[in-house]
């Protein structure tokens, strides 16, 4: 809880409960019941396509007390909202959805959008791509402003794999430090979110990935992934529970992910969208785990990781 660190506890609901992704009524009940628990001060919702949804969403986290982040990555991936696109009319669809997902946040009360890029192309163009990233940026940009509230949206971009799953062209840190970089030097309201299972994915450490975002980062995930077998279920972005045999990360591994982010990270960053950091929790359930008990190990497994990292004792 926020009163114990300084930071926000947050939990990706999409993650922990895959078949709220397809169920509007599925999410309002297990955000219900993620509401109930004070263990979290912030939950990461999925873009909903039913604005009567809406309304629903924003009076249950209302009620709470909580914040929320609204999260276009899964439309980004499963709708194919290709915001680098080389096809100027996929590119349009895309921006027209993250229209939509902006509409969302603002309803909802979310501070902030976390987004993905499109597909890395391949073949030498990744320049066009990128190019074509910054024209839809711009313009989302414009659009969270001109439709902005008492508070202007943060678009936060969440680096992925490149060669492994999601094969997105943001990607590797270096161009997600790039792309944003000079998104804010054009007076953009924009940030990073920091997934260690990406960082993975991508074949960085975690020390390289926050050393090169340093302060752009005001949000995170901790999440696990396993890369070393490509025919096991839990391969690639799959976010398995914490120390399964095979997978990257244990209890040592968020604890030093922690103490990496908040030292190159958070300690740089600001002003934050919801006045502190906020660090996630990533779970999925494979088909055969029950999704409560899953998540209740992942948290024992979270806050034992927090134990003994500089965010719990506020250095």
């Amino acid at each position: 809880m926020e009163g114990s660190y300084p930071f926000k506890t947050g939990l990706v609901i999409y993650s922990s409960y895959p078949e709220v992704r397809s169920d509007p009524d599925l999410l309002l009940q297990r955000l219900a019941l993620v509401a109930r628990d004070t263990t979290w001060d912030a939950v990461e919702v999925q873009y909903v396509a039913d604005t009567s949804y809406w309304p629903k969403i924003q009076r249950i986290i209302q009620d709470a007390g909580m914040d929320v982040i609204a999260c276009a990555g899964p439309a980004c991936v499963r709708l194919g909202w290709d915001l680098s696109s080389l096809d100027p009319a996929i590119r349009k669809a895309a921006v027209t959805g993250m229209q939509l997902a902006i509409d969302f946040a603002y309803s909802i009360g979310s501070r902030a959008l976390v987004y993905m890029s499109g597909k890395d192309p391949g073949n030498g163009r990744k320049e066009e791509a990128l190019n074509a990233l910054r024209t839809s940026l711009a313009a989302l940009s414009d659009y969270a402003c001109q439709h902005a509230v008492d508070y202007r949206l943060v678009l936060t971009l969440e680096p992925a794999d490149r060669d492994v799953q999601l094969k997105r062209l943001i990607g590797p840190t270096a161009d997600a430090v790039a792309a944003v970089a000079e998104a804010r030097e054009q007076g953009m309201l924009t940030d990073v979110t920091l997934d260690m299972s990406h960082v993975a994915l991508l074949g960085e450490t975690f020390e390289e990935a926050a050393g090169l975002l340093g302060g752009m980062v005001t949000h995170a995930h901790v999440a696990n992934t396993l890369v070393c077998d490509p025919s096991r279920p839990e391969y690639g972005d799959q976010h398995p529970r914490f120390g399964l045999p095979g997978s990257e990360f244990g209890l040592p591994d968020i604890t030093r992910f922690l103490d990496t982010v908040q030292s190159r990270c958070f300690s740089k960053a600001g002003p934050f969208p919801y006045g502190k950091p906020v660090v996630s929790l990533e779970v999925r359930p494979s088909a055969d785990a029950d999704p409560d008990i899953l998540l209740s190990g992942a948290k024992r497994a979270f806050f034992s990781g927090l134990a003994g990292s500089t965010l719990q004792r506020g250095d």
